[in-house]
């Protein structure tokens, strides 16, 4: 920031949790046409501002995301490679999408003010807020594009290559968007369905695991994070309490 030749504005916020500060965000943001976001462990390409815009305008989008693509030290171990936490999203560009991660992504502000959607503060340690965000903009009529060539890079620490952590990652995913959405049983007819859905997909994600073995390592972890996927939503629709993966602060064991 310091090298910039533009202007850099911290601003400081005595609340914790990322949809409180992305709420902060656009609020900064006042009768600007834009507002761009990126992870603060991500490394941007040089062009990346100006391929969204570029989407944006051809495809007369309000939202438009890119690719994180992870880079993995040389070390890493053989099933993360293929992972599918770490693997990107790759799409044409220009294709329409009903919901957008916020680590690369930029959105006009005329729509944010159109429809007056903000980021959920609720349970602000949990994650999941960028998913509903919007998604909540598609349902309100908000066109979101994707594209290829903005892209961002994401090194992934050695912390982030255990078995316990793309679980945890896994879960805590399927937990805070099933937890986040209108779509939580009200009813005990409602909560049985769920549990039979949530069941048979357990017994058949099992199955697949271990039917996986000789595929390889990469096939096996990636047939275990249906489980803990499937797991997740079972936490959700029980409303069993789950702090997430945010509640260190420090950046320790922030997911």
């Amino acid at each position: 920031a310091a090298s910039s030749t533009l202007t850099v504005t911290y601003t400081h916020i005595d609340r914790v949790g990322i949809g409180i500060a992305r709420n902060v965000a656009l609020d900064a943001a006042g009768d600007d046409d834009l507002v761009a976001f990126i992870d603060d462990d991500s490394v941007a390409d040089p062009r990346w501002l100006a391929e969204l815009v570029t989407t944006m305008t051809h495809y007369d989008a309000d939202v438009v995301g890119g690719p994180s693509i992870a880079v993995l030290p040389p070390n890493a171990p053989r099933w993360a490679s293929g992972n599918d936490l770490f693997r990107p999203v790759s799409l044409p560009t220009g294709t329409e999408r009903l919901t957008m991660a916020s680590g690369n992504v930029v959105l006009r502000m005329a729509a944010v003010r159109r429809t007056g959607m903000r980021f959920s503060e609720k349970r602000p340690l949990l994650g999941g807020t960028d998913e509903t965000f919007f998604r909540s903009l598609s349902r309100s009529g908000c066109r979101l594009v994707w594209t290829e060539s903005a892209r961002v890079f994401e090194t992934v620490p050695p912390e982030r290559l255990r078995l316990r952590w793309v679980w945890r990652r896994s879960f805590r995913i399927t937990y805070a968007t099933r937890w986040r959405s209108d779509q939580l049983p009200h009813s005990p007819a409602a909560l049985l369905r769920d549990l039979v859905s949530i069941s048979r997909r357990l017994l058949a994600t099992s199955w697949h695991t271990v039917a996986a073995v000789p595929q390889g390592p990469t096939a096996v972890v990636n047939c275990s994070l249906r489980i803990a996927r499937a797991l997740g939503e079972l936490g959700a629709v029980l409303r069993i309490p789950w702090k997430g993966d945010y509640q260190h602060v420090d950046g320790s064991a922030a997911a």
